[in-house]
């Protein structure tokens, strides 16, 4: 993988997609930062890695974190989420994009807002697993100081959709390592 141009920041963020397109090879997703950010996604295979994308998804946004989000919607194909703290004075967003039998759709699937300004929304992201017990898999995203609320997808056989829950934090900073949290 070699970013097309020095203006890009190739891999500033990087994490396993899981299984995006079916195919029983966990798929890659790379952060591409430039003054439109976009997140690629390359499909593992037998030998490795593709070295070419498959899909490159274009945010308006600075992309502050990627995950794997499962199988949100329960079709086979794993998920992914994108996080941008960055959007409307930094209320930021979360976007859940799902997989298909050929790769991450470009189109989001749900986006979700942070609250106020200044919440940075989306600045980190991750794949819950199926936080309710009800067969679908959940992405989530917390503001920062993450004294609020956090906001997971959760899903039905419809469409993901939020839900937000008072996150518990007396707090910013975290444990050390060994410790055990308050």
């Amino acid at each position: 993988m070699v970013g097309s141009s020095s203006a890009y920041y190739l891999g500033e963020f990087v994490a396993g997609a899981g299984d995006v397109n079916g195919d029983g090879f966990d798929d890659v997703m790379v952060s591409i930062s430039s003054y439109t950010d976009k997140v690629s996604i390359y499909h593992g295979a037998r030998i490795g890695v593709s070295p070419t994308a498959t899909t490159t998804l274009s945010l308006s946004n600075n992309v502050t974190s990627v995950a794997p989000a499962g199988d949100v919607d329960d079709d086979g194909y794993d998920d992914v989420v994108v996080g941008t703290s960055g959007y409307s004075s930094s209320t930021g967003q979360a976007y859940l994009y799902q997989g298909t039998a050929s790769g991450v759709s470009n189109t989001v699937a749900t986006a979700l807002t942070g609250e106020s300004s200044s919440d940075y929304f989306g600045c980190s992201v991750a794949g819950a697993g199926d936080v309710n017990n009800d067969g679908y898999d959940s992405a989530t995203s917390s503001p920062v100081p993450a004294t609020s609320t956090t906001t997971a997808t959760t899903s039905s056989s419809s469409a993901p959709t939020a839900t937000t829950a008072p996150v518990r934090s007396t707090s910013t900073r975290a444990p050390p390592l060994g410790s055990t949290a308050p």
